[in-house]
Order: structure tokens, then sequence, then C-alpha cells
């Protein structure tokens, strides 16, 4: 299982145990340093980890929503296709490329047939692209 379904499925299963995205804050690009997709449904964060993770979900074209970020921050794309079929666009906008945990990351996923994702109801959603924002956690020196 890559990446991408790895965080769809954990995303579903807290969906699935009660966590609420409805009850969660959609956070601001203040918070999360790099910018949001426009027309992008805020679905869940969690923390992996020093990761803290925010997804969001969108039915525009995988490419204009590219084609957004590589706008905004100035950066191409690394493009990483999978066995399964999934498409990733990975931009680095701070850390080193090569690291398995850039300090801030945005992924524009997209799978054949779409991201089907359950709401706090249990209905599902059919996403085209998910984007998906991780970003580094600080953590504090102790004295």
């Amino acid at each position: 299982m890559n990446f991408t379904q790895r965080f769809v499925v954990s995303a579903v299963i807290l969906l699935l145990l009660g966590v609420s995205a409805q009850a969660q804050k959609t956070p601001s690009k203040r918070n999360l340093g790099a910018p949001i997709y426009p027309n992008a449904t805020f679905i869940e964060s969690f923390t992996e980890g020093p990761v803290a993770r925010y997804l969001f979900g969108s039915n525009d074209l995988t490419i204009s929503v590219r084609r957004f970020y590589e706008a905004r921050t100035g950066k191409k794309a690394e493009r990483i296709e999978s066995p399964d079929g999934t498409e990733t666009y990975r931009f680095v906008l701070k850390g080193k490329r090569e690291a398995v945990l850039p300090e801030l990351e945005v992924r524009v996923n997209h799978f054949p047939g779409g991201f089907i994702i359950p709401d706090e109801r249990g209905e599902t959603r059919r996403y085209t692209t998910t984007i998906l924002i991780s970003k580094k956690m600080r953590t504090r020196r102790r004295r």
C-alpha cells in the first residue's frame, strides 16, 4: 500500500471511529505555511509522529491544482506514479527534497475513479483530487 492509500485509509478509520471533520476548524494558510487551493474542501487533519497532516479534496482537474501550486510556490512538481495508478505531484516547500520527511510539503494526488471518503454521518463523497499538506511540528528543547 502506498503513502496516499495509507493516508486515505487512516482518514477513513478516524472518521468511522467518530472523529468528525466538521468539528475540526479549517486550517489557515498562515497555520499551514502553504497556500490552500481555492476549490478545496477540508476533510481531516491528524498527526503521525513529528508530522501534522492536513487532507483536502477537490473535484477540479488535477492539472489545475498542480498548476495552482506551481504558480503560488514557484516550485516545479516532482511526479511520482504508483503501480496502482495513483499519480502524485510533490512540492517540497521547506527542507531537503531528498528527505523522507521534509519540513513542509504539498502532495497533489489523483487516482483513476477518484478517492471515496466518508464524512462524519457515514455518507461518502468522491474527490477526483486530494491535496495533502504535511508540516513537521517544532519540538521544544528542554532546558
